[in-house]
């Protein structure tokens, strides 16, 4: 379990990158990543971080059980760094009938924080001619639930724009930038 001011989350998987060791070290995957970033309370720093175990979590070379550590009493972290990578967009799918948007994120993204008047939409991967690229001018947040994917719907002015400008018209015609 990780553990901070009465949030817990226990890990679903991960792999340990070092073997037989005075050190463990645990390798977090993707998705527990990503839904321990949407609870704001979790990994923020060194005296937010702790950790419980039960018995079972780990044996020694002979065999002995590790002694435990309970939520209540969690073991606090000697040193933390800090998450300085930028997220990156991996892809997005639009519905040119209904205007929803999807935006996929290579980690949780706070949905809060979504400009809708900074995304900017073009015919090619390279901006050729103003009138094939469009900004848009508003939106409606779908799901207000912290993800790695972000859903919003297009304004009705923002869909018939693109719709206009021939955006859209097959997969291989639409970028974002």
């Amino acid at each position: 379990n990780i553990t901070s001011g009465g949030t817990a989350y226990t890990l679903k998987g991960g792999n340990v990158t070092s073997m037989n060791s005075l050190l463990l070290r645990i390798l977090l995957d993707q998705e527990d990543l990503n839904i321990i970033k949407r609870h704001v309370d979790l990994l923020r720093n060194v005296s937010t971080t702790y950790i419980s175990y039960p018995e079972v979590f780990l044996t020694d070379m002979y065999g002995n059980y590790i002694t435990p550590e309970d939520p209540e009493s969690a073991f606090r972290a000697t040193s933390f760094i800090d998450d300085v990578l930028r997220p990156r967009l991996l892809g997005f799918s639009i519905n040119m009938t209904s205007g929803g948007l999807m935006l996929t994120f290579n980690e949780t993204m706070d949905v809060s924080s979504l400009s809708f008047t900074s995304i900017s939409f073009q015919l090619s991967p390279t901006p050729v001619d103003p009138y094939y690229s469009f900004q848009l001018t508003g939106g409606e947040l779908l799901s207000g639930i912290d993800n790695a994917e972000v859903y919003f719907r297009l304004t009705r002015f923002d869909l018939n724009e693109l719709k206009v400008r021939g955006s859209g018209r097959s997969s291989n015609m639409i970028f974002i930038m």
